[in-house]
């Protein structure tokens, strides 16, 4: 069964879903329905919505190939948590006005060490 990468698929769901009410709302507010608009606020949430896009799906197929090859559910769980951190931080650095620098940073360090982690795990356990 793949109740830890369900977990945070679902919750990583939620997460893209929030994001992306964020975005619907700021269009209707602001009169735009498509591209940004030269709306600087617009344009950052726009992004933010596309780079989670870019990377919570391989994050949970990662972890859900992890969970298939039997990895342990605590290593799971800790790279499922640095992902989610990982954007999490990354996305309140980046929409904060000025933008938090040291967030988005960090947010990007969590985010490439979990893949990191994920990618070399899955390749471990199909070699072995």
């Amino acid at each position: 069964m793949t109740l830890v990468s369900a977990l945070y698929g679902g919750i990583l769901g939620l997460v893209l879903m929030a994001v992306s009410l964020r975005v619907s709302v700021m269009r209707i507010r602001l009169g735009i329905s498509a591209s940004d608009g030269s709306e600087a606020t617009l344009a950052r949430a726009v992004r933010l919505q596309g780079n989670f896009v870019e990377y919570a799906p391989m994050a949970v197929a990662l972890l859900l190939m992890l969970e298939l090859q039997g990895a342990p559910g605590w290593s799971l769980h800790m790279i499922g948590l640095l992902f989610l951190g990982g954007r999490v931080l990354h996305g309140v650095g980046f929409t904060s006005t000025p933008q938090r620098g040291g967030l988005r940073k960090w947010g990007m360090i969590a985010t490439y060490a979990s893949l990191l982690v994920a990618g070399a795990g899955n390749i471990v356990l199909a070699l072995a």
